[in-house]
This record gives structure tokens, C-alpha cells and sequence, in this order.
């Protein structure tokens, strides 16, 4: 992998060596905190046109590892088995267990901003892409509502073992208030 910084935003380019395999961002003010302390996490990404051999995807996620099990509520853009570029935004529930939230195509080598939202009390997670509501859902799993489960957040870009590709992040914009938004 190579990560540059271009007119301000990262550029993650690279294959993947084993299954998706990639570069993870953690926001270490986040990285082990109550759900009620996050209410935002936003990004604008984009996925290049230059990939190839399988799937590549950038995402924002909030993640926790209770339990055992990893588990993270993800948005982010990337490609099908088919190479097709989407904007996907799911709940992993247990490792290789995934409840998609919603899915829609989008277009190569464009920005899109990707939104999760955290409504903790219930808690319930709200997915957008570029402004718009792609869908919500709260997780039936119990270790969500734990009280003493910490999550945090992180900005990840990765590859299919043998993919090449090139995911952009720029904008990042984090906060404990749900409805704020950035400057």
C-alpha cells in the first residue's frame, strides 16, 4: 500500500495481500468510549476508476470489539464480486455475518459523502449518502446495548487479497452531537 497526501486529501493505493487486507484510521479520542459519546462520522470518499481482480472499498465505521467478536456499523463506497462501484452501508453482527442496511450504485472517480448517524438510547444507526437516508437499523444483538460495551471509530480503505485500487478520503468530520454537521 502507498498513502500520499494530495490537495489535502489521503490517497490509499495498493493490493491486498491477504483478505481485505487495508489501512485503518483510528480517531484515538474515540477508540474506547460509551455509544452515547458518538453521534456523527462523516466523509467524503471517493473510489478511482483504476481498480482491478476484486473487491476494493473505503468506509467509515464505529466499531467495538466486545464479546469477543468484532462488530462495526460501516458506509463507505466500494466494488461488488462483479466490479460494479456502490455505495454500501451495513451492520456487521459477528465476523462474516453481515445485516445490509441499503445499497445503491454510484459512479467512479466522484466524491460522495457517507454519513452514520447514532441514536444510542435505542440504539439505532441512520446511514446516508450524500445527504440522502439510505436506510437505519438497530442491531438485535445484545452486546450493542451493553452498558459497559466502549466502540470506536475508524476511517479504513482496503483490498481483496490480489485487488489493486485507489480509495480518496477527505473531510472527515466526527462529533458527539448527532445533528451537528460540518463547518
Amino acid at each position: 500500500f502507498t498513502l500520499g497526501q494530495e490537495n489535502g486529501y489521503l490517497r490509499v493505493s495498493g493490493s491486498g495481500e491477504e483478505p481485505w487486507a487495508g489501512i485503518e484510521f483510528y480517531v484515538s479520542r474515540y477508540l474506547a468510549v460509551p455509544l452515547e459519546k458518538i453521534g456523527a462520522v462523516e466523509a467524503r470518499l471517493m473510489l478511482a476508476s483504476d481498480h482491478s481482480g476484486g473487491g476494493v472499498a473505503t468506509q467509515i465505521k464505529v466499531f467495538t470489539t466486545a464479546g469477543g467478536d468484532y462488530r462495526a456499523a460501516m458506509c463507505g463506497n466500494g466494488t461488488d464480486e462483479f466490479e460494479n462501484p456502490s455505495a454500501l452501508c451495513q451492520i456487521q453482527v459477528r465476523l462474516e455475518e453481515y445485516s445490509i442496511v441499503g445499497k445503491r450504485g454510484i459512479a467512479y472517480d466522484e466524491w460522495h459523502i457517507f454519513r452514520i448517524e447514532v441514536d444510542a438510547d435505542k440504539p439505532e444507526f441512520f446511514f446516508f449518502v450524500d445527504g440522502e437516508l439510505l436506510g437505519s437499523l438497530i442491531p438485535l444483538d445484545e452486546v450493542w446495548r451493553a452498558p459497559d460495551t466502549r466502540f470506536g471509530i475508524t476511517i479504513w480503505s482496503g483490498r481483496n487479497a490480489g485487488a489493486f485500487g485507489t480509495g480518496y478520503i477527505d473531510d472527515v468530520f466526527i462529533s458527539s452531537d448527532r445533528a451537528a454537521a460540518p463547518p
